[in-house]
């Protein structure tokens, strides 16, 4: 990810703030796996931000409460949209 930045905002859109918000909570994760002494797989760390990404879509209004619920469940079984 570019650092270069242009009106507050790093290229790819994402601004900074929010930038810094993602790292604390990857740090938070990190910590969190590190007290249980085993860290996450690939396959939960996909878990986990396909889980954010659902949320954030449908609080951004990209997703209907039925998109969200069917993501959910495909979430929860294993399989991926």
């Amino acid at each position: 990810m570019s650092k270069s930045t242009r009106s507050g905002q790093l290229v790819d859109g994402i601004e900074e703030d929010w930038e810094r918000k993602i790292v604390k909570l990857a740090e938070e994760i990190t910590e969190d796996t590190a007290r249980d002494g085993e860290p996450l797989d690939g396959d939960e760390v996909e878990f986990i931000a396909r889980r954010f990404w659902v949320e954030l879509d449908y609080r951004q209004g990209n997703l209907t409460e039925d998109e969200y619920e069917e993501r959910l469940g495909l979430l929860e079984r294993g399989e991926i949209w």
